[in-house]
């Protein structure tokens, strides 16, 4: 077979020594159109062979997939660390069974917080991750949008773990945290624990924002109303309001139901502590007001000066 037409190569249990992962690095440097390498129960002998591998990978012009499940990762944080730096590289990335716990899930995590553009998917079930290991993938979250599914199943992640990497995908404390969520990562543990993240960030942002609000992201029919989450609105920024109005005046022609409150009335409890001139000049396309500042002119005569409006939070 002529190397120059692998793009698929399995050399699972093969029993790859260093010469073997040496060999393999020289084919790799080669530039061949190879996509996806499945190395499955190869353990490397030593950090050298490591280093090597991992750095033709990253250079290596297509390849898109790799799979190192039990190799023995976890028994040695340097070699660990360098099939790490291939998520600069890869877009697809395995490291099944590999007995990594948490000081290795914190290798991990730093890799990951630096936002690799190419990784899309990283899979880490079976690896002796507890609750303390799940606060690195937390950390790193926080900063990545470009992973798209993280799988974390099978590891001894308890309830607790799992409220804490839900929070970090749907923080529903204010409209200010759900906002600044993590909204392209879905996280499987015991399933997938996070909200359905389909359609673009902006839709995924939206359907968040009501689920938050409402309970759901369906607007409910004519036969009953809805109980909005009061404490979500406390803090929210001029700009996000017209949409916050958007999603209560879908149900402003509810009618009273059980011993729900209209609507309406929850609209009312929303709107009485807001801006509201400042909220429907914004709404107009007019500028928000803004904060006026002091400044001196020469002989000890002041004037007023039109500070800068500065929006952190785009209309969705």
């Amino acid at each position: 077979m002529n190397a120059k037409n692998i793009v698929h190569l399995t050399l699972s249990q093969n029993c790859l020594d260093s010469q073997g992962y040496l060999s393999l690095s020289k084919f790799l440097e080669k530039k061949s159109p190879l996509k996806i390498l499945e190395l499955d129960k190869n353990p490397f002998d030593n950090v050298a062979s490591a280093e090597r591998f991992s750095k033709a990978i990253i250079a290596h012009p297509t390849i898109e997939k790799l799979v190192v499940d039990n190799c023995g990762l976890g028994d040695n944080i340097q070699i660990l660390s360098s099939i790490a730096s291939t998520m600069n590289r890869v877009s697809v990335l395995s490291l099944c069974w590999n007995d990594i716990g948490n000081d290795g899930a914190t290798v991990i995590g730093n890799v990951l917080s630096t936002n690799p553009a190419s990784l899309k998917t990283l899979r880490m079930s079976d690896n002796e991750i507890d609750d303390d290991g799940v606060t690195p993938f937390e950390e790193a979250l926080c900063t990545n949008t470009n992973l798209r599914d993280l799988h974390l199943s099978r590891n001894d992640v308890t309830e607790l773990g799992e409220s804490v990497l839900r929070k970090v995908v749907f923080d529903d404390t204010s409209l200010i945290t759900l906002y600044n969520s993590n909204h392209t990562c879905k996280i499987y543990v015991s399933g997938h624990i996070t909200p359905e993240t389909t359609g673009s960030r902006k839709n995924t942002v939206k359907k968040k924002m009501s689920l938050a609000m409402f309970g759901s992201v369906k607007v409910p029919d004519n036969t009953g109303t809805i109980t909005m989450n009061m404490h979500l609105f406390s803090d929210a920024p001029v700009e996000l309001m017209p949409v916050e109005l958007s999603f209560i005046n879908k149900c402003s022609k509810f009618v009273e139901y059980g011993d729900k409150k209209p609507c309406l009335s929850n609209m009312y409890e929303v709107v009485r502590n807001w801006n509201v001139t400042a909220m429907f000049s914004y709404a107009a396309g007019a500028v928000a007001p803004t904060e006026k500042k002091k400044r001196k002119m020469k002989g000890g005569n002041s004037t007023t000066k039109k500070a800068k409006s500065v929006y952190p939070y785009p209309i969705l």
